[in-house]
């Protein structure tokens, strides 16, 4: 059996006025990415943010409860 994470996620929520706003915050395990391909190509421009960018992309990965 697979592991299920849920992440917290903001959902912005219908209203009546464009200028104020509202979101919620839910529990979503992204059940409805899970047969879908998700390919990302990301520039990481200087040596320097490699190291802070990989992090998140790794984070990010199916191997790891991410939608990458």
């Amino acid at each position: 059996s697979s592991l299920v994470l849920a992440f917290p996620v903001t959902r912005r929520v219908s209203s009546s006025d464009p200028l104020k706003p509202s979101c919620i915050t839910v529990e979503d395990d992204y059940e409805d990415l899970r047969d879908v391909k998700i390919y990302a190509l990301v520039y990481y421009g200087r040596r320097s943010y490699v190291d802070i960018l990989n992090a998140y992309l790794e984070r990010n990965l199916r191997s790891n409860g991410g939608v990458l």
